[in-house]
């Protein structure tokens, strides 16, 4: 649990006003937009994840410095902004193609290819040589499985609460919180976008947007302790696990997809995630060594990916063997 120490550590620090505020401002954007969206439709609105990386991006603009002693060099680098602008175009371009045709999802591993390189061009990263290829797998990759679970849970609102458990995973594991901080202050508000009636999802164009920002996030600010930016990255959690599962079952349905829209279901949900989260930020990122936090995150993501295939196994009905035609 986190103590109240923690808690007014974290609110009392100026970057998460700033980061909060925007986010708030935006959600009450997103909110609207989401009631009109569930009424008309009957579907959540999928612009949170949009939402987020709005507020992350002009909270931190020289109008709302990370502290009053900021000037223009805390804003983000332009090829942040740049390489975020473009993941969300090609996120929207992607969720309309899957829309259309749902194994189209798959472009966005091409198509926000161009967006998360920009994300680690000239923009501050550690001069290490495997951060950047992190930064863009992470990217592309998470992002897909983010915007695939997204996909088919929105009606849930999963997505929306499980980003913000991830975003505290950063905070928690990176050793400086500037950014992580406003992050964290932007993803709040989406809780109550997902919970307890979800009204938006991440949705396909922000999900990309929203991932990149956690890796470039967790990457940036992860100098002081490499064995973070692996951490970091892996704070993606069930938002990977579940997917991987789901491949390796021959995309059949998961044990997830069968449960019933119910709001409580959330709770449970999340604190799975969470502990995944937890073993990746504070156990793998607080290792000394790369080599040790990579090889805790691997561990865990075969282990928790073995044991939903081998509960997948055990729930589903063995199928009734039919006669031959000769008896």
């Amino acid at each position: 649990m986190i103590s109240a120490t923690v808690l007014n550590e974290i609110t009392s620090r100026h970057e998460f006003h700033v980061g909060f505020g925007r986010g708030v401002s935006f959600a009450l954007i997103a909110a609207a937009a989401g009631v009109v969206c569930t009424v008309l439709l009957r579907r959540p609105a999928p612009i949170a994840g949009l939402v987020v990386v709005l507020a992350f991006v002009t909270a931190t603009q020289p109008a709302h410095a990370l502290s009053p002693d900021v000037s223009d060099s805390g804003a983000l680098p332009a090829s942040v902004t740049h390489g975020l602008l473009l993941l969300a175009i090609a996120g929207l371009v992607t969720g309309l193609l899957a829309a259309w045709f749902k194994p189209l999802a798959l472009v966005g591993l091409v198509l926000t290819f161009p967006g998360a390189m920009a994300l680690t061009s000239d923009t501050g990263l550690p001069d290490r040589h495997w951060v950047a290829p992190l930064v863009v797998l992470t990217t592309v990759v998470g992002g897909t499985f983010v915007a695939d679970f997204d996909r088919r849970h929105a009606k849930r609102g999963w997505g929306v609460v499980m980003f913000a458990v991830s975003v505290v995973g950063v905070y928690f594991t990176v050793p400086d919180t500037e950014l992580a901080l406003v992050l964290l202050g932007a993803s709040i508000p989406l809780v109550l976008l997902g919970w307890p009636f979800p009204i938006t999802s991440l949705g396909s164009v922000g999900a990309y947007p929203a991932v990149g920002a956690l890796a470039w996030t967790a990457a940036f600010e992860g100098l002081g302790r490499p064995s973070s930016i692996v951490a970091g990255c892996a704070c993606l959690g069930l938002f990977v696990v579940e997917p991987v599962t789901r491949v390796l079952l021959g995309l059949k349905r998961t044990i997830f997809d069968a449960l019933p829209a119910r709001w409580w279901l959330t709770v449970p949900i999340a604190l799975l995630h969470l502990l995944l989260v937890f073993v990746a930020s504070r156990i793998a990122g607080l290792r000394a060594g790369v080599s040790q936090a990579t090889t805790i995150v691997i561990a865990e993501l075969v282990n928790s990916v073995a044991f939903l295939w081998l509960l997948q196994a055990e729930i589903t009905p063995a199928q009734p063997r039919t006669r031959r035609a000769d008896q």
